[in-house]
């Protein structure tokens, strides 16, 4: 059976195609003005990538930010939903029971419990401290590319202190200390912390 899902993040939209619950195609496109153009766009990647064609999917479902405004889905989904969905479809047998989703504009912790099943979540939304914009906007700042920020984060012997959680004082802060000779590692270990 031939599935597909697509999560419109307010950042990223990404589609995935699925063959008997096997990975087949996928796609990873900035968000842009009009989610439901950039949901055909990458699904059209994706089918490519799977040698498919959008006439042999027997059913999509929706997540993310923008959910709701494509009209490819036959089914949509809360991010919190899916977060635990996916762990329990990949890391069943590793334990997991914490998700942390960074998303564009927000930040979601859910805890599961000991069946996988969602028992309780936090949601930051009011701001973006902590969200992949705040991270991507200091990595902006330090010229580091958003993949390089975790490994870079994990050389550090020192993290700093990044006192301010708003992304424009933070970066203020973060230009202040490179001007210091601070060591990047440091810093990004501060950020993240």
């Amino acid at each position: 059976m031939i599935t597909a899902g697509i999560d419109l993040g307010s950042t990223y939209l990404k589609a995935v195609v699925l063959s008997d619950m096997a990975v087949k195609g996928y796609a990873v496109l900035p968000t842009g003005h009009d989610h439901d153009e950039t949901a055909r766009s990458a699904l059209g990647v994706a089918l490519q990538m799977a040698n498919l064609r959008q006439e042999d999917i027997r059913y999509i479902v929706s997540t993310g930010y923008g959910r709701r405004v494509t009209t490819l889905a036959n089914e949509t989904i809360s991010e919190i939903s899916a977060n635990a969905e996916g762990t329990r479809f990949v890391a069943r047998t590793l334990g997991v029971r914490t998700i942390l989703d960074i998303g564009g504009q927000d930040t979601k912790a859910i805890a599961l419990d000991e069946k996988l099943n969602i028992d309780t979540f936090a949601m930051n939304d009011k701001c973006a401290a902590g969200t992949g914009r705040f991270i991507e906007s200091l990595a902006g700042v330090l010229g580091v590319g958003i993949d390089d920020m975790g490994p870079l984060s994990l050389k550090s012997k020192s993290p700093l202190k990044i006192t301010s959680t708003c992304t424009v004082f933070a970066r203020s802060e973060v230009v202040t200390l490179i001007a210091e000779g601070k060591p990047k590692e440091d810093i990004i270990a501060g950020i993240h912390e």
